[in-house]
């Protein structure tokens, strides 16, 4: 489905291309002519690109459902010659006319005529065909020629139609500012009707004016300042100002008018008839059913959709579907959902948003809010189960198949008023066990890895092996390890045991480490080595500042259990240690235990994350507790480089050197090489795996 939030592509894919002449016309006569600065009071050190944005004006007239766009720029660099002398209006033939009413370059106080239709190119652009989604939008282009440096564009046009999916109900979303500095933004709305709305980030209000039997609402906003970009923001977060205008009194209307575009209105097919009854005898419980339904829609209906016109929102018929044996995520939703309906088992679908999460709740009802289909299904003890269609590869039964995390969606059921609640029962768990057989110092080691992924991580890592070759992921393996030890072979491909009853995946990989003992920075007489949680570095980055304006994103849920087992060539005087860290957003425990008897070191961690987000305010605390995880999470083994192997051979009868704290750094030149010393290291957390 189409989602109101602005996005951007950076890959275009050209279908083909019609040299078509592009209408033009006079500027509407309800349109309001504003002015603007030519040189507005912005930081010209903020833009990027070199050209200023002067003004960006949209008037919409909702009763004519018309959009008239002005925008007009003023290059400064040579840079700006380039990206701002192409100019590109976007619109969905199937329901939209575009009209150009002008392209103007003033130059030196002269006004040049460049509106030629016969220059432009009506192109269409597939955004997102990488997702295996067309939604038919042309692109009418024209590129400018004789463009300088002083330069001002200045051009306008308007697009005709909204989508009639709607049925004249109006809703929309304005930006009130950008991410670079804007001169001026000038938003003007007709209505016949007294328009509800709502802004975020400002609390702006419009002017109102009475023209005929039409109000215009317009909000003007000058000399905009730049949006600041954290990294680790959350996707829910509103950063822009924003104006939400919807002339949906609740989400009520928007679920009677999804039941109608969701209504199935012709009776299920003899093909499709004749699968659901061989799913009815072939399982007994209804918990295998849905299972069955789930399985078939996911695994045998493949991903794709044309979504041009009617089709961003209303699904293919389910007989349709059924035949072709595709869809996009409302079309597989209403799929699945008619197929469980045809056995006795209540399921709807359900709109939600994949983005915004909880933050829904801070915008008005309107179905444009809405990205993404999915199933909620309640079987015959009333329990309320959430399905994904378009999900491949899952496993578990049918109550603990993984769900994303969305928070909140619309079920469009008949009466419905209120968003639902969706909480996820998955905990993401994956358990690593790495086993490395060390050789005599100095030399290498023997790893082997048995990982095991639970829920969704079960789901994902399943999904890899069953889309790509054992030589690909071989290689992208030994690649992940490359990153931390110098020189590492694959002694066999990596092998795996799937129980998709229990959703649990488990990989075994095995490799030869030539080296692993490296002269310690700072201290080239010293030689060193060092075991790592490899699975908590995943999902942790240790950001660079401990202030912040906004929320800042953390990878939940995430459970990490991860053991080493380091089979030393001697024993060794170590001891046992234990270290905890508790706050409020992650939980982590290790315990190091070694075994003399066996020259076996036993390392053990424990990490849960406890929070999806920090705010602000709680942000420099989980800082602080986040480095003391970083200056805690590494296992070093040093030794003096001038043992020979026959000295290191007794290295059990030297008193070994532990650091009197676990948590505290002490210098080489204090430790003076007595024999070997462990401490946890600090280093970087900032990594992902590939």
């Amino acid at each position: 489905m189409k989602s109101l939030f602005l996005t951007c592509s950076l890959t275009f894919f050209f279908v083909f291309h019609l040299f078509s002449q592009v209408h033009t016309s006079e500027k509407p006569h309800w349109v309001k002519q504003q002015s603007y600065e030519t040189d507005p009071d912005i930081d010209l050190e903020e833009v990027s690109e070199g050209y200023a944005i002067l003004m960006f004006n949209q008037q919409t007239h909702i009763p004519e459902q018309k959009n008239y766009y002005r925008r007009v720029y003023k290059i400064f660099e040579n840079a700006g010659v380039q990206s701002a002398s192409d100019i590109t209006a976007n619109y969905d033939p199937t329901y939209q006319t575009l009209e150009f009413h002008e392209i103007s370059v003033i130059r030196k106080g002269k006004v040049i005529n460049k509106l030629n239709p016969d220059h432009f190119q009506v192109i269409r652009r597939e955004t997102n065909a990488e997702n295996y989604l067309y939604d038919g939008t042309l692109s009418a282009t024209i590129n400018l020629s004789d463009i300088r440096v002083g330069d001002i564009i200045d051009y306008s046009f308007t697009i005709t139609g909204f989508n009639p999916i709607h049925k004249g109900i109006f809703s929309g979303t304005y930006p009130l500012n950008n991410a670079e500095p804007i001169g001026k933004i000038a938003i003007d709305i007709f209505s016949n009707r007294d328009l509800v709305y709502k802004t975020t980030n400002t609390d702006v209000k419009p002017k109102i004016t009475k023209e005929g039997h039409f109000s215009r609402y317009s909000w003007n906003m000058l000399n905009t300042d730049k949006i600041e970009f954290e990294d680790n923001t959350p996707f829910w977060k509103f950063t822009f100002q924003n104006l939400f205008i919807s002339e949906y009194r609740n989400w009520q209307d928007v679920v009677d008018w999804g039941e109608e575009v969701f209504r199935v209105k012709e009776p299920v097919s003899t093909e499709m008839l004749a699968r659901i009854k061989a799913i009815e005898t072939g399982y007994s419980t209804q918990g295998e059913k849905i299972a069955a339904v789930l399985n078939f829609v996911q695994e045998e209906v493949r991903y794709l959709g044309f979504e041009s016109g009617l089709g961003s929102y209303k699904p293919f018929a389910p007989n349709q579907v059924f035949e072709q044996r595709y869809g996009d995520c409302k079309d597989k939703s209403l799929l699945m959902v008619t197929m469980l309906r045809k056995m006795g088992i209540e399921a709807y679908p359900v709109l939600v948003n994949t983005a915004l999460k909880h933050n829904i709740n801070a915008v008005l009802p309107t179905p444009t809010t809405f990205d993404h289909c999915v199933v909620k299904v309640i079987d015959g003890a009333g329990n309320d189960l959430w399905y994904d269609p378009t999900m491949t590869y899952q496993g578990g039964t049918f109550d603990r198949i993984y769900f994303p995390d969305y928070e909140y969606g619309l079920v469009l059921k008949k009466g419905n008023k209120t968003l639902d609640s969706i909480h996820s029962f998955s905990s993401n768990l994956i358990k690593v066990r790495d086993e490395y057989e060390l050789e005599e110092i100095g030399k290498g080691a023997t790893l082997r890895v048995t990982t095991v992924y639970h829920e969704g991580e079960a789901d994902n890592m399943r999904s890899l092996f069953k889309t790509n070759g054992i030589s690909s992921i071989k290689k992208q393996f030994s690649n992940y390890y490359k990153n931390y030890f110098d020189h590492v072979t694959a002694l066999d491909n990596p092998t795996f045991v799937d129980d998709s009853i229990k959703n649990r995946f488990t990989v075994h990989e095995s490799y030869k480490l030539d080296s692993i003992w490296s002269p310690m920075e700072g201290n080239e007489n010293t030689l060193n080595t060092r075991f790592l949680p490899l699975s908590l570095l995943d999902i942790l980055t240790l950001p660079g500042e401990s202030q912040r304006k906004n929320e800042y994103a953390l990878y939940y849920p995430a459970t990490r259990i991860h053991d080493i087992r380091i089979k030393l060539p001697n024993k060794w005087g170590i001891s046992d240690m234990e270290k905890n860290i508790s706050c409020d957003a992650f939980y982590y425990n290790a315990n190091i235990n070694y075994l003399p008897s066996d020259d076996l070191l036993k390392i053990h961690h424990y990490f849960k994350s406890q929070k999806k987000y920090v705010t602000s305010d709680e942000f420099p605390e989980y800082v602080k507790n986040l480095k003391e995880l970083d200056n805690n999470m590494a296992y070093l083994l040093y030794i003096p480089k001038n043992y020979s192997i026959s000295e290191t051979s007794s290295l059990s009868g030297l008193p070994a050197v532990l650091l009197f704290s676990l948590f505290v750094i002490v210098s080489l030149a204090v430790l003076g090489g007595l024999g070997v010393v462990i401490y946890f290291a600090i280093r970087s957390l900032n990594r992902s795996k590939t």
